[in-house]
């Protein structure tokens, strides 16, 4: 039994084998070994959960099998971050956004991802293809720093060759002069008072 090996740990602990144990509380993640607690870090430490992945490995307290069921994570990435250590050590977990300059979402992305967009990109395709966010871009787009392309609507363009009501209300008062107000039904046709309404006839 575990507690063989761990005379101490807590009462909500969990096993891990018989040199360690893992213990989460509220949002802090402790392991411990017969000498007490030996690594901790919070829930949403990313760079602290995989270092202690390497680190606990490198000491030969559990292997890649064993942490990844304890946290829930898959084997292979466990592996992934044993190997980083390794190679590495905790340098290699070091996030490297970190030590770039403040990120800008300048003119020169901003032109890009207009122009993404504006050939029907989506908007998780333009932030990826400039490195922003896409909350940046959604940003962006709601104070009018980038403005989409609008799609006018086919329905409104009249046919090639055929004129649009505008265009053929236009002609009859050049040719014809002031159009009274008409309706046309197959029952009754014409109604109206035209200057030359037969003219109108076609």
């Amino acid at each position: 039994m575990l507690q063989t090996y761990i005379p101490y740990t807590p009462k909500s602990s969990t096993p891990i084998n018989k040199k360690i144990a893992m213990d989460i509380e509220d949002d802090q993640v402790v392991f411990f070994t017969a000498t007490g607690p030996v690594y901790s870090f919070r829930k949403n430490d990313k760079f602290a959960k995989r270092l202690g992945q390497g680190l606990l490995v490198s000491l030969g307290l559990a292997n890649s099998s064993e942490l990844a069921k304890a946290l829930g994570v898959n084997q292979s990435t466990v592996s992934r971050n044993i190997q980083i250590y390794r190679d590495k050590g905790p340098a290699g977990f070091t996030d490297d956004r970190l030590s770039r300059p403040p990120y800008k979402f300048n003119k020169e992305k901003q032109r890009i991802v207009k122009q993404l967009l504006d050939k029907d990109h989506t908007i998780k395709a333009a932030d990826a293809e400039v490195d922003v966010s896409k909350g940046s871009v959604n940003r962006a787009l709601k104070n009018g720093t980038i403005e989409r392309k609008t799609i006018r609507s086919k329905q409104s363009v009249a046919p090639a060759g055929i004129k649009g009501p505008a265009a053929r209300f236009k002609e009859d008062v050049s040719n014809y002069g002031y159009i009274y107000p008409y309706t046309f039904t197959e029952e009754i046709g014409f109604s109206g008072t035209y200057p030359n309404a037969s003219a109108l006839i076609i």
